[in-house]
């Protein structure tokens, strides 16, 4: 869990420094068995004890590089289950990302503060993309130097 420490996000983020401007969460709050709230779900399967949930409580954390819009890549939210399983003396992580959306503009509605814009959000399916950004995370956090670039679909 160290890798996912506030300190530690907060010095190597894991998608990165936001750009200047964007309204974008930098810091996962991950969670265990132990401190389940939002991942509660997750770890109510014996084989996720080890396990590792991760979101941003329904915050943009990056900008799809895959998800457009008219002004380029549009912000990017999930939750992310690292499931952990051991493999002999090493351990196997396997990254899913579940309620995917995009924030695509914004639209007239009533919010907790009364009635104005709010964003749009935007069902989409998850790319990995994502998932993969997070097992370089993990290895750049492990020393590990020979992780394969991403490849980006191409549009």
């Amino acid at each position: 869990m160290q890798a996912f420490s506030i300190e530690h996000q907060t010095q190597q983020p894991i998608f990165g420094r936001p750009p200047s401007g964007a309204d974008l969460e930098s810091i996962f709050s991950a969670e265990s068995a132990t401190n389940a709230v939002f991942g509660a779900a997750v770890f109510r399967d014996p084989a996720n004890k080890n396990d590792i949930y991760l979101h941003t409580s329904h915050m943009p954390f990056v900008i799809s590089p895959v998800y457009t819009g008219s002004k380029g890549g549009l912000p990017f939210i999930a939750t992310f289950h690292l499931h952990l399983t051991a493999v002999g003396s090493s351990t196997m992580v396997a990254v899913t990302a579940s309620d995917t959306q995009v924030v695509n503009g914004t639209k007239f509605g009533v919010g907790p503060c009364g009635p104005g814009q709010g964003w749009n959000y935007e069902s989409v399916r998850p790319t990995t993309v994502e998932e993969y950004s997070i097992l370089q995370y993990i290895g750049r956090h492990l020393g590990i130097t020979n992780m394969p670039a991403i490849v980006l679909p191409t549009q």
